[in-house]
């Protein structure tokens, strides 16, 4: 049953958590032993959150030792790095596989300004930062099955489908695999559907997302919003996840980030980068507009929202989200 397999990631709270700094943030947090008490009042199974954000190179062994803590009292944790950093992997991953955590999530790192919403073409550091990522992979692939690990690589905004399953492929696929994040799969030029189908053999952990999808100057703008409320088809996604669901490891509850992403589909500069790829760009821009919202849709942080009113929001959104995915997965059930 995918429902006994959903964790609480960390960053569907984006602002309660920190992420975001302004001179109302200046309330009390929310931290792992927070997102702990959330998950289980909420009946999950356990957390994922960012092991390098919350312990730096220094702290990795106190790290270890709370991820123990939460195994033994049967919480399941599932570890995400935030930057490809391969002296720290190479501390951390053997002692993470000797506590039974063998595999984690991983994303691209941006060798300048990180960008959103697929729009490579603002970028002048993506091939390099691409070229590198791959460098990386490579070097960290002994260290990955020596320990018997692997690491799955997120669809952050930047990747399309297609890249990420060429790239696993070219080094392996007993190593490394995909963190499918279901509502960025909108920016990349691809659907939910598309991303799942192209491939569905390489997911091995989800992210649940939807955004709201709306029109804009330059495209489409993505939004937070609920889970279910969005143009997500979840019905459909977990009858597709179901198939595969002996391979998922887990799947977190993951709201959208406070900042809408937006995807500069409307202009032509969009996607010549993209230009090497086997993209349905009509298909793919008739959807997303079929899918949109003529009005801005704002989230609660851009409708000015702030303090300790948007992190009792944001709790509130996960409660709602979880309560409407487990009973989307009952009626499939």
């Amino acid at each position: 049953m995918l429902i006994n397999k959903i964790l609480l990631n960390y960053y569907s709270f984006g602002y309660s958590s920190g992420l975001i700094n302004d001179e109302e943030n200046k309330f009390k947090k929310i931290n792992l032993n927070e997102l702990i008490s959330l998950s289980s009042e909420n009946k999950l199974k356990g957390i994922e959150f960012p092991f390098d954000r919350i312990y730096k190179f220094h702290n990795i062994d106190l790290g270890i030792k709370n991820l123990q803590n939460l195994i033994k009292k049967n919480i399941k944790v599932f570890v995400d790095f935030e930057t490809l950093d391969y002296d720290y992997l190479f501390e951390v991953i053997p002692k993470l596989a000797k506590i039974g955590i063998n595999i984690f999530r991983i994303k691209m790192n941006h060798l300048g300004k990180v960008f959103y919403g697929g729009n490579r073409y603002i970028s002048s550091h993506f091939d390099n930062s691409l070229k590198n990522f791959k460098i990386i992979l490579k070097k960290i692939y002994p260290l990955l099955k020596s320990n018997g690990t692997i690491a799955v690589i997120e669809n952050h905004q930047d990747l399309h489908s297609s890249e990420l399953k060429q790239i696993i492929e070219d080094i392996s696929t007993d190593n490394f695999g995909i963190n499918w994040d279901i509502g960025n799969a909108f920016s990349v030029c691809d659907t939910p559907e598309s991303f799942f189908e192209n491939t569905k053999h390489l997911i091995k952990n989800v992210h649940i997302k939807d955004y709201k999808i709306s029109k804009s100057k330059k495209g489409i703008s993505l939004t937070r919003c609920k889970l279910g409320s969005g143009a997500v088809n979840f019905n459909n996604i977990f009858t597709k996840l179901k198939l595969i669901e002996p391979q998922l490891v887990s799947l977190s509850i993951e709201l959208g980030a406070q900042i809408s992403r937006e995807c500069h589909i409307k202009l032509e500069d969009y996607w010549e980068p993209y230009s090497n790829l086997n993209i349905d760009k009509k298909n793919y821009t008739e959807t997303v507009y079929e899918l949109s919202n003529d009005n801005t849709v704002k989230s609660d942080y851009e409708d000015g929202l702030r303090g300790r009113d948007l992190k009792k929001c944001e709790i509130e959104d996960v409660t709602v989200s979880i309560n409407q995915i487990n009973k989307i997965l009952r009626n499939l059930n």
